[in-house]
């Protein structure tokens, strides 16, 4: 009895240590992660090139409603590397995406 006890507890102290493991995992996650693998995954659709770099620029107010989440990437196409700031305007109230803008900076 006492076995399956121990066993018992063991077996609950390791699921909980794994799930503490992955919810510190996500906390350590910035909050424009999200935003980030869309704007890379649009701008690689959009230009059809290799990110070679990516910087996060900022949140700034976009309306009452929305913020802009601002991120430059460095893009290469064959011999051919340029910038492009990428703006993800994020609704507040629903924290769903609304538009992406680009603007292509070399």
């Amino acid at each position: 009895m006492n076995r399956i006890i121990i066993s018992l507890v063991l077996a609950l102290s390791i699921i909980a240590g794994s799930v503490s493991i992955s919810n510190q995992a996500a906390a350590l996650e910035p909050d424009y992660a999200k935003w980030g693998k869309l704007a890379v995954q649009e701008t690689a659709s959009k230009y059809g090139a290799e990110i070679v770099d990516y910087k996060y620029e900022g949140r700034y107010p976009d309306s009452s409603e929305a913020v802009e989440e601002r991120f430059k990437l460095r893009l290469r196409r064959g011999a051919e590397e340029f910038g492009v700031r990428v703006s993800v305007h994020v609704h507040l109230r629903t924290n769903a995406p609304g538009k992406i803008d680009f603007e292509r900076l070399d």
